[in-house]
Formats: structure tokens, sequence, C-alpha cells
């Protein structure tokens, strides 16, 4: 998901997402229910996300829950 919507962090707003694909904001929620940091990239980058809200403007990234 992370390449399909070319996400990168957001220049103007600090540990908040953008999608480039969409040039939207996008969230991206752990499965503890945080946000994901910067930080926190490289060792979730390759965990298993699902897309909540496709159908919306916004959608969200959700780690599964084991």
């Amino acid at each position: 998901w992370f390449e399909f919507f070319k996400i990168v962090p957001s220049k103007s707003r600090k540990n908040f997402w953008s999608a480039r694909a969409t040039n939207k904001t996008i969230d991206i929620e752990l499965a503890n229910g945080n946000g994901m940091t910067f930080e926190q990239y490289e060792e979730c980058k390759d965990k298993l996300f699902f897309v909540g809200n496709a159908d919306l403007p916004f959608p969200k990234l959700r780690e599964k829950y084991y």
C-alpha cells in the first residue's frame, strides 16, 4: 500500500503522511490504535495493512491485528 499510494512524510505537518498518488493526507493506524510516526516507518512498512475508508476521499491504512 505504501508503494500504491506513494506515501511519504508530510512536509508541512510533523508525523502526518501524504499520499502523492492522490495529493491528500493519509492516516496510518497501527494495530495498537496509535498513528504511525516517521521513526516507526522502517519497522512497520512490511507489515500487513488494509485500507479502511476506501470509498471516502481520505483513505486510512490500518495494520492487521493478529
